[in-house]
């Protein structure tokens, strides 16, 4: 059965109608969630894409992971008969701290009957996106908390930037420099990945004479329609569109100067974040089943479910937070 074509009503009729239980509906309902999560958007993965080091140990205290240092190319010729001194690996140990995380809704028959002519695939496909983009904002939040920041206009804090501190090719660049000094591999395809604001990047493109200047006359057009940047001097650039409220519809973005709003944008290399854990699966839970003292049997619940999940920035050299001035 095709995703679009599922509702509440068919499931609920064809369990009755079968003599199923409630075992028969989680397992459909999983099949759907399955297929979500195997085709989440753009808003959903923004940080998770950028993860390198992924453990799966499902332990409450968490796991602790170990890192090699980088070792430095060895350009000195030996000495016939001598072997040098040779390099030492540094073994680093951290701890990526695991905990739960879920959600859910809860109906009754009114409800239910609403949903009976309700497409089930809406209900699946928000409650996958919710704990698919929970998952996402977890890693976000590490970074914004624990990454190093290099401030436009060479500010010390957010709050300090001014109108002309605008995003510019010249700061990513030296950003990606500070990289390849401390032996930080590219994210990807020989490149840095750097994830901005599509009007952080228009910015840009109208802007920067350094980024004019390598943009061919071709390609022209074309960014300055969507926000695209070409892949330039090793930075490979992600261009999305921010969710500007947050969950409580109050403005993301940093106030600093008046009318002057600073965002992030965030440059990766590789290893730069590791994760443990972050399976989602439904819970389903027919009528009757949620509530104490539901004697009517009236109360049932759809949720999604991330039974371990945690993260951390395994390589603090590998990430780094610039923050700029957005247009609005």
């Amino acid at each position: 059965m095709a995703l679009q074509e599922s509702t509440l009503a068919w499931l609920i009729a064809q369990n009755a109608a079968a003599g199923g239980d409630a075992g028969e509906v989680q397992t459909t309902i999983d099949d759907m969630f399955l297929e979500v999560l195997a085709r989440p958007t753009q808003d959903m993965v923004l940080f998770s894409k950028y993860v390198d080091y992924k453990r799966d140990y499902m332990s409450p205290e968490g796991v602790t992971v170990f890192r090699l240092s980088p070792l430095k190319v060895q350009l000195s010729a030996l000495a016939e008969g001598v072997p040098g001194d040779g390099q030492k690996f540094t073994l680093k140990s951290m701890k990526i701290t695991s905990a739960e995380y879920g959600d859910y809704v809860t109906y009754t028959n009114r409800i239910k009957t609403w949903m009976t002519v309700t497409p089930l695939d809406e209900v699946v496909i928000e409650l996958a996106r919710v704990g698919v983009a929970t998952r996402d904002a977890l890693i976000m939040n590490v970074i914004e908390s624990d990454a190093s920041t290099v401030v436009e206009g060479g500010h010390s804090t957010d709050a300090e930037l001014e109108a002309t501190d605008k995003p510019k090719l010249a700061t990513l660049v030296n950003i990606s420099e500070g990289m390849i000094t401390n032996n930080v591999q590219p994210m990807r395809n020989g490149n840095y990945a750097v994830l901005i604001d599509r009007l952080q990047a228009n910015d840009m493109i109208q802007n920067d004479p350094l980024l004019q200047q390598y943009m061919t006359v071709g390609m022209t057009n074309s960014p300055y329609r969507t926000g695209l940047i070409p892949d330039i001097l090793g930075l490979e650039f992600d261009v999305i569109t921010w969710d500007r409220l947050d969950a409580n519809a109050n403005p993301i973005f940093s106030a600093t100067a008046p009318g002057v709003k600073g965002c992030p944008i965030y440059v990766f290399g590789k290893d730069a974040i590791g994760t443990n854990g972050g399976g989602i699966k439904s819970v389903v839970k027919e009528q009757g089943t949620v509530k104490s003292g539901d004697i009517f049997n009236m109360w049932g619940a759809f949720g999604w479910y991330m039974p371990m999940f945690g993260t951390r920035i395994t390589r603090p050299e590998a990430v780094v937070r610039y923050v700029a001035v957005i247009s609005q």
